[in-house]
């Protein structure tokens, strides 16, 4: 009598053991028969079970990793972090920042929020770019800045402060201005080492009072 014998590997969902059957089949009468090895057949375990939700989530959160990182590289986070501070442009009235504001988003610079205290008038691009407008008072106290260099810090008065200090050990004069806009809590730096530009030291925007959004 003549006899094949086919092997296979079989696992049994509950457990994830592989076993390891044979099945024998007779020539002669056309018979068959099975029988397992015990104990379990030592084969590495080749396939996994993984819940559907999970697989969702993965997809889910794959696919904000991807939106996010395609809005970044852009220009255009949504996120209020990283924070690399700003840079900020000064404009003579509300009409020619607004002039402005919409030029700049004719070539893709657009305008995500407004900022507005009762002295400074801000519109904040969504690459951090500020465009505003300030009362003379604001002015007069900045020695009329054109331009000004935002950077965030945990303690803006003390980074201010060190600030002047820095570049007055270089042979610069530098003034630290505190009450500019007191409803903020933003520390200014004027000094001669720049030509029409200061610079202002702030907390995070997560710190800050909430902007508009446009």
């Amino acid at each position: 009598m003549t006899a094949i014998g086919i092997r296979y590997l079989w696992t049994r969902r509950a457990t994830g053991i592989w076993y390891e059957s044979v099945t024998c089949l007779s020539l002669g009468d056309n018979q068959m028969s099975d029988s397992v090895s015990w104990p379990p057949y030592p084969q590495p375990l080749l396939l996994m079970f993984i819940p559907v939700w999970a697989l969702v989530l993965v997809a889910v959160v794959l696919l904000i990793l991807a939106a996010w990182l395609g809005a970044f590289l852009r220009g255009r986070n949504p996120l209020p972090f990283p924070d690399g501070g700003s840079r900020i442009f000064t404009t003579p009235s509300a009409e020619a920042k607004a002039a402005v504001v919409e030029l700049l988003g004719q070539h893709g610079l657009r305008e995500r929020f407004q900022f507005d205290s009762s002295t400074v008038l801000r519109s904040i691009l969504w690459d951090g770019t500020i465009i505003n407008t300030s009362d003379t008072a604001v002015l007069d106290k900045l020695k009329h800045p054109a331009a000004s260099i935002g950077l965030v810090s945990t303690d803006p008065v003390a980074s201010a402060n060190a600030a002047a200090a820095f570049l007055q050990q270089r042979g610069f004069a530098a003034q630290v201005v505190l009450d500019a806009e007191p409803e903020l809590p933003i520390a200014f730096v004027v000094t001669d080492a720049f030509s029409g530009t200061v610079l202002n030291f702030r907390k995070h925007v997560l710190k800050l009072p909430r902007p508009t959004a446009v």
